[in-house]
């Protein structure tokens, strides 16, 4: 018996097809996976510039906050030193104050002693005060401390 091997040409044709349609159908899937995957790329990227956004903010708050927080502690502070001194004893502290002065000779001038034709420099905010003739110390306008110190004559 002889066996006869046709290459029939419908064979040939079907293997064609077959592989035409299953090259499309990996071509297509292909494709789907790499539009899927530049999706998940541009996601990735809006919640990386979602997250940036949160963070500067965020930042922005805790900045705003901290300088809140500076001056409320600063206000704190001023309220208590006003309270300490409220408490004190005003004769202890003008006691000490005195003492403290005496040290400083004739440079140091207080609220009620008369000036002449000099320059005078608060000793609690440095503001600078020009005495022209003869005139008895107010407090000091910024901020009310009644002693100064005599600055230098310009020649």
């Amino acid at each position: 018996m002889v066996e006869q091997t046709h290459d029939s040409p419908v064979g040939a044709t079907a293997d064609a097809k077959l592989a035409e349609t299953l090259s499309d159908a990996v071509e297509a899937e292909l494709g789907s996976f790499i539009k899927l995957e530049l999706a998940a790329e541009q996601m990735l990227e809006d919640e990386t510039l979602l997250v940036k956004a949160y963070i500067k903010d965020d930042a922005a708050k805790a900045q705003s906050y901290l300088m809140e927080l500076g001056s409320e502690i600063k206000l704190l502070e001023s309220r208590t030193a006003q309270w300490l001194l409220d408490a004190a004893d005003p004769t202890a502290i003008d006691w000490y104050r005195l003492a403290h002065l005496m040290g400083h000779g004739d440079q140091v001038l207080m609220a009620g002693e008369v000036a002449e034709n000099e320059s005078l420099r608060c000793l609690d905010c440095g503001a600078g005060t020009k005495v022209t003739g003869l005139v008895t110390l107010q407090p000091c306008q910024n901020c009310q401390c009644d002693v100064f110190q005599r600055q230098p004559r310009n020649h």
